[in-house]
């Protein structure tokens, strides 16, 4: 209970008052003659009582003094809260915190730019293609026969390969520790071979930043896409063989993303390097 300061004067007056009557142990008068009351603990409770009054006023008016004046409407507080506690902002901050939310694009001003570590991806449109290869292609496999239409749904693809610079985040995080990203067989597979990054990563010959990761096996790739999918907040996964397909030789069924025939300048084939090149290279 908080008391005005008039109250508390009057609570400090009314305790000196009895601590004062029961220190000087009044003198009754009668008609007959004075009485005097000697004992001086017959007026102990008049002395406990007043130094009580004397006591919770002064209490109260020390709790004034601290509190000093009440805040005006001008002067207003923000409590945000959050998971384990609630934070309060200063005076100066407006009482409403205004949500998040997307950016309206602003006319001269480019957007934030995508982080290098997120694969850049194009959009394959819906439609048919062919898939396999024909009897015309004197290197294609048995198993690429026969050629067929296949209807696939829009998709989009990683632009390049996954490049070093790329799969870098994932294996000097958690991407080799943690099994939530892995398959079951995976995660046993790492454990067993003691797979910590992959098998050509310390190479200089494939280690470039632009190159594309190599020495990795199917668990770890889509390990790997699984800590992407964590990590941005939107689902990564392997394409699949038709996607792959139509995103590589387009819908027509060529033999090469070119054409037909063979270009050795379009493409870095093993006769002409010996080893990856950056990304974009071609």
């Amino acid at each position: 209970m908080q008391l005005s300061v008039p109250e508390t004067a009057s609570l400090i007056i009314v305790g000196l008052l009895l601590l004062l009557l029961g220190l000087q142990r009044p003198t009754f008068i009668f008609s007959g003659g004075t009485v005097s009351f000697k004992p001086w603990y017959i007026f102990l409770p008049l002395i406990v009582i007043g130094a009580l009054f004397i006591l919770l006023g002064f209490r109260s008016l020390l709790a004034e003094l601290r509190n000093g004046d009440p805040p005006d409407t001008a002067s207003t507080v923000v409590a945000i809260a959050t998971a384990t506690s609630t934070v309060v902002l200063p005076p100066t901050v407006p009482p409403t915190v205004p949500s998040i939310s997307t950016p309206t694009p602003i006319p001269g001003v480019s957007p934030i730019p995508r982080p290098a570590w997120i694969p850049e991806l194009v959009e394959v449109p819906a439609g048919p293609f062919l898939m396999g290869s024909s009897d015309d292609d004197p290197l294609a496999y048995s198993d690429e026969k026969p050629q067929h239409v296949l209807h696939l749904p829009t998709y989009w693809i990683g632009k390049t390969p996954v490049t070093n610079a790329q799969f870098r985040p994932f294996v000097e995080g958690d991407g080799y520790t943690n099994p939530d990203y892995w398959t079951e067989f995976g995660w046993q597979w790492r454990r067993d071979e003691d797979i910590r990054q992959p098998g050509l990563w310390n190479d200089p010959q494939w280690n470039g930043n632009s190159q594309p990761v190599v020495g990795i096996s199917w668990y770890e790739a889509v390990a790997y896409t699984n800590w992407l999918s964590a990590q941005t907040g939107h689902p990564y996964r392997l394409p699949t063989e038709a996607e792959w397909e139509k995103a590589a030789r387009g819908p027509d069924g060529r033999i090469y993303p070119w054409g037909n025939d063979w270009q050795p300048e379009l493409v870095n084939s093993g006769e002409r390097i010996g080893k990856t090149t950056p990304v974009g290279s071609y």
